[in-house]
């Protein structure tokens, strides 16, 4: 029996098979368990580019056509798959016992999965992490854009100190401002069972930014007083959406005594 499943998994549309099921899988879990929630616009199409790579590589490999594309593809993909192990935490590893209690447990080795498909395949192949130039080019850019982020934030916790100083009546306007007033309504910062509550909004940006700078929050402040500055400092933006990103939890979400 097994034999018989790993003669299958030797054919690359098997694999390519396996994985669009398991990625399709995973995508139906997190609609109901909230894990990942709705992604922000430019990580959601990063998602798609590397889950895409992922179930289709184990065909495209063997074509040896753009080897310097392939690497930045799976450069992206492998970094990608890194967060994902990191934004899991425990879970990425409690998935190998859950698998014997709960089957859908099994999703949580995604990542993990596909890892190790990609490291067979660069090991055995000639394209290999250490010698394509589109992989060791994706990495620099990946750690130049890490080492800003990092620093954005830094400097971001400056600014909420001069504005929690100011009686939060100025504060300097950024991207990562927006974030990080939203932080725990609108924007979840950890996986959901140790962030407390549910927030719709996965930004992968304001996750590494924390990650960076010791998991600092900037301003240390009740969800009451975080949506009234939300609020306040940006008028025109919702703070409750129409999804919760999960079946589990969306009656909670939408009649919490957060809105009135």
């Amino acid at each position: 029996m097994i034999k018989a499943i790993l003669n299958y998994l030797k054919k690359p549309i098997s694999l390519v098979v396996l994985n669009a099921c398991l990625v399709i899988a995973a995508i139906l879990g997190n609609m109901y368990f909230q894990v990942f929630c709705r992604p922000s616009t430019w990580s959601m199409v990063l998602i798609v580019i590397c889950f895409g790579h992922c179930i289709f590589a184990p065909w495209t490999s063997r074509l040896n056509m753009f080897p310097i594309l392939f690497g930045v593809l799976e450069g992206l993909s492998f970094f990608f798959l890194i967060y994902c192990m990191l934004f899991l935490e425990g879970m990425a590893f409690l998935g190998l016992f859950a698998i014997f209690f709960f089957g859908i447990g099994f999703l949580l080795l995604l990542p993990l999965i596909l890892l190790f498909q990609m490291g067979f395949r660069n090991w055995h192949t000639h394209f290999r992490f250490i010698n394509n130039k589109g992989f060791i080019a994706t990495a620099i850019l990946v750690a130049i854009a890490g080492s800003y982020i990092g620093y954005a934030y830094q400097r971001e916790l400056e600014n909420f100190k001069k504005f929690q100083d100011s009686n939060f009546a100025y504060l300097n306007d950024s991207f990562l401002t927006e974030k990080i007033l939203g932080m725990h309504f609108l924007y979840h910062t950890r996986i959901c069972l140790y962030d407390g509550w549910r927030p719709p909004v996965h930004e992968p940006v304001l996750v590494i930014g924390r990650w960076l700078n010791g998991g600092e929050d900037p301003l240390p402040v009740d969800l009451d007083k975080r949506v009234t500055l939300y609020q306040k400092m940006y008028p025109n933006k919702p703070v409750k959406l129409d999804c919760s990103c999960a079946k589990i939890g969306a009656v909670e979400y939408q009649k919490d005594r957060l809105w009135e």
